[in-house]
């Protein structure tokens, strides 16, 4: 069976279309070879589904969590678990996986796996302190559009990110998060992430604020629609 999503046949269709919307920057480039009507249109957050409220560090133990799929899982946490494995027992925390599957990570903490489902995704979200986003660098990366990071900072939750693809133009270092591209990085910024509760309430104030203003549904409808009548 041919793969609908083939390079040929999604360049046949940029090719055709009136106007291309890509979620970055690397996407509209590749876009914009085949048609130069290619805008930019971030993934985006319907902020009425979300909490946008600030989150108080921790008073007990802290969950690190993370959401996506099983194979993704399987490609970019290991490392993550192995940076984990080397804080145990000097900080109190915890793992909650949404959407992972049946990946079982050698770890000897507390861990929790959770099933994904569209009803019940907000509420899980709601019970991780800290959001992780580990990500190697490859073109299928590079393509991708940080809901990941969007999710967790519309429930705002403090993220740590790779800094890859767009995760670098989402997240300012240091302002509304943290972008670790080494395990060294990874193990320093959870550990002030794990006990710095001015830092927390930093990221978690501006991350919100960021959402809103940049990537909700409000921010750019007008963008969206404009570029509908110019067609």
């Amino acid at each position: 069976r041919k793969n609908p999503f083939s390079f040929l046949n999604i360049s046949i269709a940029i090719a055709l279309s009136s106007c291309v919307f890509a979620g970055n920057l690397y996407l509209k480039k590749f876009a914009s070879i085949i048609n130069k009507r290619t805008i930019i249109l971030p993934t985006v957050i319907n902020t009425e589904l979300y909490p946008m409220e600030a989150k108080k560090f921790p008073d007990g133990k802290v969950v690190i969590g993370w959401i996506g799929t099983p194979p993704n899982a399987h490609k970019h946490l290991p490392e993550v678990f192995h940076v984990l494995e080397g804080l145990l027992g000097e900080y109190d925390f915890s793992v909650h996986l949404i959407g992972a599957g049946r990946y079982n990570p050698v770890f000897k903490g507390d861990i929790e796996f959770s099933k994904w489902t569209e009803k019940d995704e907000v509420t899980r979200l709601a019970k991780i302190d800290i959001g992780i986003m580990p990500m190697s660098d490859t073109p299928f990366t590079r393509g991708k559009c940080g809901l990941k990071i969007l999710q967790y900072l519309a429930s705002g939750i403090p993220v740590l990110a790779a800094p890859v693809a767009v995760n670098s133009q989402i997240i300012t270092d240091g302002k509304s998060g943290f972008l670790a591209g080494s395990n060294v990085e990874w193990k320093d910024k959870l550990k002030i992430l794990l006990s710095d509760r001015e830092t927390y309430s930093k990221f978690s104030r501006n991350g919100i604020a960021l959402v809103t203003e940049h990537y909700s549904l409000n921010s750019v409808v007008k963008t969206f629609i404009s570029q509908l009548k110019n067609i």
